[in-house]
């Protein structure tokens, strides 16, 4: 027998359980990789997540430079009134010589003895001023100085205890901007003569406008326009009506920023330069009532010729309805994902929608 024809049994045995082997681990190999990669659901349901849309920002607080209460008069400065607070109109700041003198906000000084008969814009700052102190009807104030003003006039002399004669003395009120609300220290003390004219108070500086800056400038605060919104410093919280503070909460806003340097939780750079705003650093900007967003998987999205994007909705006849979408933005911290229209929270859409009908996707548009 040839020596070859020996060795084919051999080479049998030795072929066969390789053969075997190279047969058998593709099919292990496959039904592991079933076993651990099940195939994705056609249809999957819209998510939701709640979101504050937090952003790190800085507030900058421009500051109107302090301003100065003179005395309208001379003599001797014989009381200086504690005023904690907002000043009111009418309110008494100081005397001089004993006669009280009255705290006038507004957007003027009053400069001349006015009586009845006289007309102008300070009579109508004037009426404001007595409306504003509780002296007169808002329906009765002009820019004529009426016997209704003579009236309130009178009343108002009488408090000040000096000669009830009708006619409205400047001496009786010292002026301060109503951006003033508040005074800062007194620069004379009592038992020192004064000067017309010459500084008695200082007013408190004041906040004019506040603006919330993104310490990120790859950052945007366009989620949170239009909403009511918190400031967070630490465990300091400070509510803000929105991305413009109205006038009525600066101070609010501005009391609260130097509460948070003062514990420590917020930075404050404060210019040299006159004029320009403090910076606040290590806020956190907020809504003050979380916002919840529909999520869906990026696969779920079709987009056809014309730039359409389009959820298909599983029906409960088993058909498909296309969900037209008008803003489309990444989830935070979803990898692939996308917010819509929180009305199509719960929904059950199409996972891939190029798997679906040609005439399907068609209704897309």
């Amino acid at each position: 027998m040839s020596p070859w024809l020996r060795l084919v049994p051999l080479v049998a045995l030795w072929a066969v359980p390789v053969v075997a082997v190279a047969v058998a681990v593709p099919a292990v190999g496959m039904r592991e990789e079933a076993s651990i990669a099940p195939p994705l659901p056609s249809v999957v349901t819209v998510g939701s997540q709640s979101t504050d849309d937090r952003t790190s920002v800085t507030a900058s607080v421009e500051i109107e430079e302090t301003g100065h209460v003179r005395s309208p008069v001379s003599g001797l400065l014989t009381s200086l009134a504690e005023i904690d607070g907002p000043v009111r109109p009418g309110q008494e700041l100081f005397a001089v010589d004993g006669v009280p003198i009255l705290a006038q906000p507004g957007t003027a000084p009053l400069h001349r003895d006015l009586r009845e008969g006289d007309a102008g814009e300070d009579v109508e700052v004037l009426a404001r001023f007595l409306v504003d102190a509780g002296l007169l009807d808002g329906d009765l104030a002009g820019s004529t100085f009426d016997r209704g003003t003579r009236t309130a006039v009178v009343q108002l002399q009488e408090e000040l205890g000096v000669r009830a004669d009708g006619v409205f003395r400047p001496g009786y009120v010292a002026y301060l901007p109503r951006s003033a609300a508040e005074l800062g220290e007194p620069q004379l003390t009592v038992g020192s003569m004064v000067a017309a004219g010459e500084t008695i108070l200082e007013t408190a500086p004041v906040p004019m406008r506040i603006r919330f800056i993104p310490t990120s400038m790859s950052t945007s605060l366009t989620e949170l326009q239009d909403a009511p919104l918190t400031l967070t410093f630490g465990d300091l919280q400070i509510a803000v009506s929105g991305l413009e503070p109205t006038a009525a909460e600066l101070a609010t806003i501005h009391a609260g920023l130097r509460e948070a340097v003062a514990g420590g939780e917020a930075q404050v750079t404060e210019s040299e330069v006159p004029g320009e705003p403090e910076q606040y650093d290590g806020g956190l900007l907020s809504r003050a009532e979380p916002q919840v967003r529909a999520v869906v998987p990026g696969t779920s999205v079709h987009v056809n010729g014309s730039g359409t994007q389009c959820l298909f909705e599983r029906q409960e006849d088993g058909g498909w309805a296309p969900e037209r979408i008008r803003a489309l933005e990444p989830a935070v911290g979803t990898l692939g994902a996308f917010y819509v229209d929180p009305s199509l929270i719960d929904a059950r859409i199409a996972r891939d929608p190029l798997t679906l009908p040609g005439e399907v996707l068609a209704e897309c548009r």
